[in-house]
């Protein structure tokens, strides 16, 4: 395979888009193009808040090139590119493909609050590492996953397929053993879910933060990889990194002194061993060359709509409007859809939740009235439920909801394609003469649209990756919550670790003011002198906690409105946001929407035949390089 004439091709492809405007497939083709020049060289890290992920990247410079600091400083994703260069830049990368030059301050100030500015995909900052060993290293830094928002997540699900190796940082310390270890196990089972499907991608395990004398017999570290294999089905390479010493070169940053670099060469080393590897670079060039095939025909096939509706007589444009007209009405009953299963939800939520929280307080009165009742027995009676009763109760309740979030969803989702099948029949019905160019046209609709129910790959990386700054690792941010990936309209299927993240957000909330009241009853039990009072008391307990769980208190609100006013509404504003990406493009089409026809038509129908012939050529030629 010849890097050099695939990289070719995609510099062609680059001036191509770029004459038409097609800001979104100039961006990915930049990307590939970023790739081919610079094969097997991405890298993401990821790991929960304050594991050291920045501070493992630093270690390559010896110097504070990322923010650190005892709070969570990285927001976004940030790409390290390691380049010889005399001096550090910094970039903002936008949605829109492009970028700003920004300075240090400003690059600190977006690491923390990505949002003070709009539309920000990413940051970027280009720096020389010490070893020169490192030049064309790529490496994104990610947002602590216990701090992540959703759109975080679905980045992460972006771009991991995309890594030529993944490092996974916990340390010693906490390890999985914190109270945040299902943060840890969902970081592990999205690592999973989103590589299962590509060609194996190494997997490396950090611990860092360890102790000086600590080796792979470790009990702790045994603990570690056990629960890192039982959820991605492999064993990783195990890296140690010791407790950080300061820089030796005398480093003046700020926070130097607070957050020593750490030793990290034996990590670094081990991805320069793996991103060497001929057979890995094959891989990568094999994979990029069908993502630019693959880029190719979803552009011809804009691009042939547009000549059809060129090359339309009067008559045949009439039927085509027609057509347009059954996928516009597909489009709005899709969103009527999605609003009637959201007002659905809304009414069916709030009395399946206040049904399950009059179960569990049923199931905890009925064991606080079979305990013993001795005097001394209070206490313990209050940590039984605490600890056992009311958190196995808190799971069935959360696989109650999901389940029903989950049907209605599923059914949704089923409507929606009997909605796009309906209009790709009603597309082709509307042809009357075979052959000609409202067939044509039917028939580039009906392949678009199957392609998309059935799910589009390319689509997704067409959404999720993108900016100009030659960066692997981005994402559109196109879902605000987790529980919104539920309602993804044309994905394959749902995934039952989706469903889950919902019933582990109510049970983590639930559980949380539960032990606030119960900790009340288990202070004051001492004071309680009869077996009755006690009995009766917690039960008070129990039922008040319950109840705020359910619908709140003077400073939060209860899970029902949270659900109501906040998770909902942004399944549907991105279930219509999906909506709108499915058949807008289609609809919207410049050339047959002119209110009349310009006399540069023949010019304009000139030009899109002559890209539809340089797309073939280029695709010929992809295809010979694959052989």
């Amino acid at each position: 395979m010849n890097k050099n004439s695939a990289v070719r091709i995609s510099e062609k492809l680059e001036i191509l888009f770029d004459s038409i405007s097609d800001k979104e497939r100039l961006a990915l083709i930049r990307l590939i193009k970023h790739r081919l020049r610079n094969p097997q060289s991405y890298v993401t890290i990821i790991g929960e808040t304050s594991t050291g992920k920045s501070s493992l990247i630093n270690s390559l410079f010896q110097r504070q090139l990322l923010p650190v600091s005892a709070p969570p400083t990285t927001a976004i994703v940030t790409h390290v590119a390691c380049l010889d260069i005399a001096e550090d830049k910094y970039f903002a990368i936008y949605r829109d493909a492009t970028q700003d030059a920004i300075s240090r301050g400003k690059f600190v100030s977006l690491s923390v609050s990505p949002n003070e500015e709009r539309d920000l995909l990413r940051l970027q900052v280009r720096a020389k590492p010490v070893e020169t060993h490192f030049y064309g290293l790529n490496i994104f830094d990610t947002p602590g996953y216990n701090s992540l928002l959703a759109e975080h997540e679905e980045v992460l699900r972006s771009f991991l397929p995309q890594s030529d190796v993944i490092i996974f940082v916990v340390t010693y310390r906490t390890g999985f053993g914190s109270t945040d270890k299902e943060q840890t196990q969902d970081l592990l089972d999205v690592v999973f879910s989103s590589t299962e499907h590509v060609d194996e991608i190494p997997i490396i395990l950090v611990v860092n933060k360890s102790p000086a004398a600590v080796d792979e017999n470790d009990n702790r570290l045994r603990e570690i990889l056990s629960n890192v294999h039982d959820s991605i089905h492999n064993i990783p390479k195990l890296v140690l990194v010791d407790h950080a010493s300061a820089p030796e070169n005398g480093d003046q940053s700020e926070n130097s002194a607070e957050h020593p670099i750490p030793n990290a060469n034996e990590l670094w080393k081990e991805v320069a061993g793996i991103v060497e590897k001929p057979e890995m670079q094959i891989r990568v060039k094999e994979k990029l060359i069908t993502m630019m095939i693959d880029l190719i025909d979803d552009a011809d096939a804009a691009a042939e709509r547009e000549e059809i509706t060129l090359s339309a007589s009067t008559e045949e444009l009439k039927t085509i409007e027609e057509q347009i007209r059954a996928l516009q009405k597909a489009r709005d009953e899709s969103l009527k859809e999605i609003e009637k299963t959201i007002k659905r939800l809304e009414l069916l939520l709030p009395k399946l939740i206040n049904h399950l929280a009059l179960e569990m307080y049923k199931k905890a009165a009925c064991e606080i009235e079979k305990s013993d009742k001795w005097l001394d027995l209070g206490e313990f009676c209050a940590q039984w439920i605490t600890a056992h009763v009311l958190p196995y109760e808190v799971r069935l309740a959360a696989k109650s909801v999901e389940d029903m979030i989950a049907r209605e969803m599923e059914a949704l989702n089923k409507r929606l394609e009997d909605l796009a099948n309906t209009a790709i029949k009603k597309v082709n019905d509307l042809v009357k003469v075979k052959n000609d160019i409202t067939a044509r046209f039917a028939q580039n609709i009906a392949k678009v649209l199957l392609q998309r129910i059935g799910g589009n790959a390319l689509q997704n990386v067409l959404r999720g990756l993108g900016g100009i700054g030659g960066t692997a690792a981005g994402a559109g941010n196109l879902v605000k919550m987790a529980v919104s990936r539920l309602g993804k309209v044309f994905g394959q299927t749902f995934s039952r670790q989706v469903y889950t993240n919902i019933g582990k957000t109510f049970t983590k909330q639930f559980l949380k003011r539960l032990n606030v009241a119960i900790q009340i009853v288990v202070d004051t039990i001492i004071y309680i002198r009869q077996a009755q009072t006690w009995q009766r008391k917690l039960k008070e307990k129990v039922e008040e906690a319950i109840n705020n769980w359910k619908d709140g208190d003077e400073e939060d609100i209860g899970v029902i409105d949270d659900l109501i006013k906040n998770q909902l509404p942004d399944i549907k504003k991105n279930n219509d946001s999906d909506v709108c990406s499915f058949y807008d493009d289609l609809i919207n089409n410049e050339s047959i929407s002119r209110d009349e026809r310009q006399s540069n038509t023949e010019q304009d129908l000139a030009s899109i035949q002559r890209i539809r012939s340089e797309f073939k050529q280029l695709r010929q030629q992809l295809v010979s390089l694959k052989k």
